[in-house]
């Protein structure tokens, strides 16, 4: 509005721009003219699609409030989906109405293919047919506010999807489209880019001796071949469920996308004599696989799984530093599909043993100056993978040195080093030499201290006061922190914080927490674990909860006072 009048302005293909975002996909930009505050801007696109098992789905809720949102399908009678609402915002109202409606010089054939063209037959008169009209609607829906430990939001939006289920055209019988996991294994098995790719190996006959040097046990096998994909080919960053080219130019070309490289390596473990399928996975930021909906679109990447005494290990080969048998936490996401010749089963993702622990060991003296000392870290599992990610590069030390000085005020590192670093195997762990000028306050004859100094939680990452989506940590976690601080000559402990324990229901958390003197040493024992991997959103209260008494017990000080 301008001096109370509409003032419009139009949308020019000037303003309108295309990307490719990957080999599948464009994406389309709109930059809007003229916007200013109070403008309300609209955009109406259309979508042509030759795929009529695509129909389009609409989201509701947005990471902004909608005020009103309006979803609307015609639909012929010859055309039957399965449809499917999702999201924790109810659809305000669904309304299913139908009407005739007519096509003039149409005929199909027994697929329901249009059949026009100057070399057929057209048809003179109109096919009639009813339409089933059907709408969608919902007000004031809240914006979906996202909080840490969340796979894809779109899996937890109100939305409504279509599947199709049958066709029924003139003329012709019913084809059904509804599938079952066993079809899809079928398909996949008979895929030229998935199964049948591993049908097309002869060339590992002269590979595979060198892959596997001097190994005898299968275990032996199974981690050379592992090591020799991992040496010869690099993943290109891309995800995918089908192979981009044959195993052998993977291979020869040292590069490929995931089922590249990991269809690769089930190959060369099958010519090894050992069992090994595929296993499709659906990725944390790609969505969550339902056993009720079977679809291929529902999985966008492949790992392997080879049988080792008696369990099925799980590997991805594109994760250059992971220890075998370790996955990167993008497939730690449900279950995944396991495809072979008797019909698939599902496999659980997170093997047991699996978890990003962490300990922390502190010796610090403290005097009237600043606090100095030593501190080592020590990464295992998810937490070591993680690690050698961020830092196992030229400038990782350097890196490492500067966010840590980032993070907190006053801290100087005179070293660092890493140990451990090239093992993939073993545990890594860092040990800095450091001084700390703002690790304390002084007041009188008084200091007051956090004995966690770097690693206290400084706020609840859980904000919102309902959560209807679950927490989702992909993994369990433990965290360990000890310090030993020597104080100040002069000085005794006037206070320390006391003793706690908080337990979940069937410890799905724990924390404990302990401070202790000995003449002139104080020792701080610190641990949280995370036992639970999902939490749903009825278990959310008692989570946020317990993270406020974590925080509220790592932010008490000590007490010095002197003598």
């Amino acid at each position: 509005m301008v001096d109370g009048k509409i003032e419009k302005t139009k949308l020019t293909k000037e303003s309108i721009f295309t990307k490719e975002t990957s080999e599948h996909w464009k994406q389309l930009k709109i930059t809007m003219p003229d916007v200013r505050e109070g403008t309300v801007f609209e955009i109406s696109y259309k979508v042509s699609s030759p795929f009529i098992f695509n129909l389009q789905s609409w989201t509701f809720q947005k990471s902004i409030p909608v005020v009103y949102s309006e979803y609307t399908t015609m639909v012929p009678e010859y055309l039957h989906y399965n449809k499917n609402v999702k999201g924790y915002f109810p659809i305000t109202d669904h309304q299913i109405t139908s009407r005739l409606a007519a096509i003039a010089g149409r005929v199909y054939n027994e697929r329901g293919s249009y059949l026009g063209g100057p070399d057929r037959t057209q048809a003179t008169s109109a096919i009639n047919f009813t339409e089933s009209i059907e709408k969608w609607m919902a007000k004031d829906v809240p914006a979906f506010k996202e909080e840490p430990y969340l796979t894809d939001p779109d899996n937890f939006k109100t939305a409504i999807t279509f599947e199709l289920a049958y066709t029924k055209f003139p003329n012709s019988a019913a084809e059904n489209f509804t599938t079952s996991w066993e079809d899809i294994n079928r398909k996949l098995m008979e895929s030229s880019d998935f199964g049948g790719a591993l049908d097309k190996t002869g060339f590992l006959k002269s590979v595979l001796p060198i892959a596997i040097a001097d190994a005898q046990t299968d275990e032996q096998k199974i981690a050379h071949i592992y090591q020799h994909v991992l040496n010869k080919v690099k993943w290109n960053e891309k995800k995918s469920l089908f192979t981009s080219t044959s195993l052998k130019s993977t291979y020869e070309n040292g590069t490929g996308n995931s089922a590249d490289i990991n269809l690769l390596m089930i190959a060369m473990l099958k010519e090894a004599g050992l069992t090994a399928h595929p296993v499709t996975v659906s990725t944390r930021d790609h969505g969550m696989v339902f056993p009720t909906s079977p679809t291929i679109t529902s999985f966008n990447y492949v790992i392997a799984a080879v049988k080792a005494g008696g369990q099925p290990l799980l590997i991805d080969a594109t994760a250059r530093l992971a220890p075998l048998g370790i996955l990167p936490f993008r497939c730690l996401n449900g279950s995944g599909r396991l495809i072979n010749e008797s019909g698939g089963q599902w496999v659980d993702l997170i093997s047991s043993p699996e978890k990003k622990k962490t300990i922390a060991e502190y010796h610090f003296d403290l005097n009237e100056q600043q606090v100095s000392g030593k501190h080592t870290y020590m990464y295992y599992d998810q937490a070591a993978f993680t690690f050698r990610n961020q830092y196992l590069r030229e400038d990782g030390t350097t890196n490492f040195k500067k966010e840590m000085q980032d993070k907190v005020s006053g801290l100087q590192i005179q070293s660092v080093a890493f140990d451990k670093m090239e093992a993939i195997g073993e545990s890594p762990s860092t040990v800095c030499e450091i001084t700390l000028e703002d690790g304390y306050t002084s007041a009188g004859e008084m200091i007051y201290f956090n004995p966690l100094f770097f690693d206290s939680m400084k706020s609840n990452p859980f904000k919102l006061e309902k959560r209807d989506y679950p927490v989702d940590y992909g993994v369990k976690s433990d965290d360990f922190y000890y310090a030993k601080i020597n104080l100040p000559e002069g000085y005794i402990v006037e206070s320390l914080p006391e003793e706690i324990s908080i337990v979940l229901p069937e410890r799905a958390a724990e924390y404990v927490y302990s401070a202790t003197s000995v003449g002139n040493i104080i020792s701080i024992r610190s641990q949280m674990k995370i036992n639970k991997i999902i939490f749903t959103a009825e278990h959310y209260a008692d989570l946020k909860n317990f993270y406020d008494l974590v925080v509220k017990k790592q932010a008490e000080q000590i007490v010095l006072k002197k003598a």
